[in-house]
């Protein structure tokens, strides 16, 4: 497993359960795309040019999904029934799979979190949500400052680090609810071949490298806040977590 499987997943080891199974199968799927995606490259070939939105998205999406079981195992749990069920054919849609716009950014802002008249059912359950912001990021982002201001010993911080250690804790999930938008966005078009024009019209090597790091930077930095969550399965120990991400710093 990989320094960056390892901190989206968690500490998933020993497979522990239905959760800790799927958790598995999802580090090993993270490990296995990160592996192909090259950071730095001074010249991709063709293939690489054309195969890398792919990677960055699919990293993207499975680290999300990952960090989602571990903060919300109904969802995956549930979603890992339907999709063991025989009956399931291949080819069909299944109409509880993860989706971007839901489950990982909101349809939009919520006016009134906390009005008394709003039903469980209509709040938002999305990762980078404003539910998710208050209840969930900002007191575990406060819990990694404060370790890292207090706890962290004689560790040398990465330019990444540096970078959340000036960041206020309202302002952590605007920046990674902007770079998540953003990135996906530039992804998805390779993705989907929009492009009729050669790629590297859009995608030169210098474009690609920005996508990558962007998309490191957002998945890891989610994932290390996770790991100050107390809620949060299979965390790990809060000196390993940032080991993780100094690791995965360029």
């Amino acid at each position: 497993m990989s320094k960056l499987s390892e901190l989206v997943c968690g500490n998933v080891k020993k497979k522990e359960g239905d959760l800790g199974l799927s958790l598995q199968h999802l580090a090993e799927t993270l490990s296995l795309l990160e592996r192909h995606l090259h950071r730095a490259a001074p010249r991709r070939r063709s293939l690489e040019r054309l195969v890398c939105p792919f990677l960055i998205r699919g990293i993207m999406e499975v680290a999300c999904t990952s960090l989602i079981g571990r903060r919300d195992p109904f969802r995956l749990l549930t979603l890992a029934k339907i999709q063991d069920q025989g009956t399931r054919l291949a080819s069909g849609r299944v109409a509880a799979a993860m989706q971007w716009s839901g489950d990982v950014l909101a349809d939009g802002p919520v006016k009134n979190l906390w009005d008394s008249a709003c039903k469980t059912e209509d709040m938002t359950r999305a990762l980078l949500g404003d539910y998710q912001d208050q209840i969930f990021w900002q007191p575990a982002f406060e819990r990694l400052l404060d370790y890292l201001a207090n706890d962290a010993g004689t560790m040398t911080f990465g330019q990444w680090t540096q970078r959340l250690r000036n960041t206020a804790s309202e302002s952590l999930v605007p920046q990674l609810r902007q770079t998540a938008s953003r990135t996906y966005s530039q992804a998805s078009k390779g993705v989907h071949h929009e492009f009729v024009l050669p790629m590297t019209t859009y995608y030169d090597d210098a474009t690609l490298e920005e996508m990558t790091e962007n998309a490191l930077w957002l998945v890891a930095t989610m994932a290390v806040v996770a790991n100050f969550d107390a809620s949060t399965a299979f965390t790990l120990t809060p000196r390993r977590a940032i080991q993780c991400y100094e690791d995965l710093q360029p």
